[in-house]
Parts: structure tokens; C-alpha cells; sequence
């Protein structure tokens, strides 16, 4: 990877982790997303309703919410996007190469937990001054490099767009834990025209951290990570893992970790 993009993603995923926002309160997150995407120039960028289908909509607080958007404002985000985006988080680039191919779609989540942060001083975020500045919040479940990752990718293929063919849609979805958010995003037909969709509980997306050598894959409703050892290549597109690897070993999750 570039390395300045590798340093923006270090950067973006770090700011992030200061702000973690629960699931439907992602206001923080969408409004750096949409900025970043449309400063890349990526025409299409969806927000709001054109993303979101209200009645798909599950577990949202309203209280919660205004809570939020009062936050989000306090921080910078203009009231006016917010009104724009109708009070619903998450964020789509839609990127056409101009020629044809495949419409490949690739999804990145955004949400937090409701976890407190460690006071540990040796913990790194604390250490280099990156911790979250919100109290009974945390991106404990790695969704603040997920969103910098997919930022990234999104640059890559801006950077790349020549080389590439069909229609690219980066999806930054709010309120993945709980299961909540895909269903309005799926509501909204947004995925309609994606052409490979693969069936229940086959994984979705791969994702390679480089120095630790581990494979993170994201299924239907879980992500797990495995070790390169574990992974054998058979096809271009066809992986094979070790039936005797045990997901969350504690072992390899403290290794992934210091990756965070």
C-alpha cells in the first residue's frame, strides 16, 4: 500500500477512535465520511433517505439520537447536514469507471459500543494521546479502522479509476452492532443491481493485516480473524481454512490487537 495512504489511514482511524458513536448516532463519522469521499471527487455520494429506508429501520433511539445530533453539533457539524441527511447516519459512494464490468459492492461499518475505555496507561490509545474523549463509549469492535479502511480504498480506487472497470459502491454503514443497520440500507434498494451476492453465512469480504499476517473475515452477522498459517489459497477467489483453527483464540486476538 502507499504509504501515504497508509498514513492517512492511521491518521483518520485515530480521530476516529477519539469520537466513537453508538449505533444511529454516527453524525460525527458521516459528516468526516461525506467530506472525505466528495474531497476524493466522488460524484455520487448518498446520505440521508436517498441511503436509508426509514421504514427498514431497526433499533433506533430518538432519544438517543437528539442527544447526538446536539453532540455532533457542539463538535463542528453543521446543523444544515444534519437536517440534510434527515437525522439518519451512514454514507454510499457510488464510483463508475466508465466502462463495463461487474457493480461490486464493499461495506464498511461505522458504530461504537457503550464501553468505557481503559484508564491503563500503557494502553496505546492513552499512550499516544488517541483515546476516546467520550465517556461510556468506546470502538472497542474496530469499526473506527473499518471506516479509515474503507476511506482508503476509496482513494485507492479514485487513484486507480483508470485502471478499473464497472461501478464500485462503498457503503459506510451505521448501527452494525445489534444487526441493526444493513436492513435499511437492503430496504432502500440501494443493492439491488449488485451482482454477486453470496448465500447465507458464506464469508463476504476479506480483509489482510500485513504485519501480524492474519486474514479478518466478515461473514453474515459475525467477523472473526484467522491466521495466515491457517489459510490456504486454491483459486483466484477461493480460500480453504483449517478446520482445526478455533475462532477468537485469545492468543491471536492479543496479536491482532496491537495492530489497533
Amino acid at each position: 500500500m502507499d504509504s501515504a495512504i497508509l498514513s492517512e489511514m492511521i491518521e483518520t482511524r485515530r480521530r476516529l477512535h477519539q469520537h466513537p458513536e453508538e449505533g444511529w448516532t454516527e453524525f460525527e463519522t458521516t459528516w468526516l465520511v461525506y467530506n472525505r469521499l466528495k474531497a476524493l471527487g466522488c460524484e455520487s455520494v448518498l446520505t440521508g433517505t436517498r441511503l436509508i429506508n426509514p421504514d427498514c429501520v431497526l433499533g433506533r433511539s430518538e432519544a438517543l439520537v437528539e442527544k447526538a445530533v446536539n453532540r455532533a453539533i457542539a463538535a463542528g457539524v453543521p446543523a444544515e447536514f444534519i437536517d440534510e441527511i434527515e437525522g439518519y447516519t451512514g454514507a454510499a459512494a457510488v464510483i463508475d469507471t466508465g466502462r463495463p464490468g461487474p457493480v461490486l459492492a464493499l461495506r464498511f461499518d461505522m458504530d461504537a459500543l457503550c464501553v468505557e475505555e481503559t484508564t491503563d496507561p500503557e494502553h496505546l490509545p492513552n499512550k499516544q494521546g488517541f483515546c476516546s474523549q467520550y465517556a461510556g463509549l468506546m470502538h472497542a469492535c474496530g469499526h473506527d479502522a473499518h471506516t479509515a479502511l474503507g476511506l482508503a480504498v476509496a482513494r485507492w480506487i479514485m487513484e486507480n479509476r483508470k485502471r478499473l472497470t464497472g461501478v464500485i459502491k462503498l457503503i459506510f454503514q451505521p448501527a452494525e452492532e445489534g444487526v441493526r443497520g444493513a436492513n435499511a440500507i437492503v430496504g432502500s434498494g440501494f443493492v439491488d443491481d449488485v451482482d454477486v451476492k453470496l448465500p447465507e453465512g458464506q464469508v463476504v469480504a476479506i480483509v489482510v493485516y500485513g504485519p501480524c499476517r492474519f486474514f479478518g473475515l466478515f461473514g453474515r452477522g459475525e467477523e472473526f480473524y484467522i491466521p495466515w498459517e491457517c489459510i490456504q489459497r486454491v483459486g483466484d477467489d477461493i480460500i480453504l481454512v483449517d478446520k482445526q483453527f478455533q475462532r477468537r483464540d485469545p492468543a491471536m486476538e492479543r496479536k491482532r490487537r496491537k495492530l489497533l
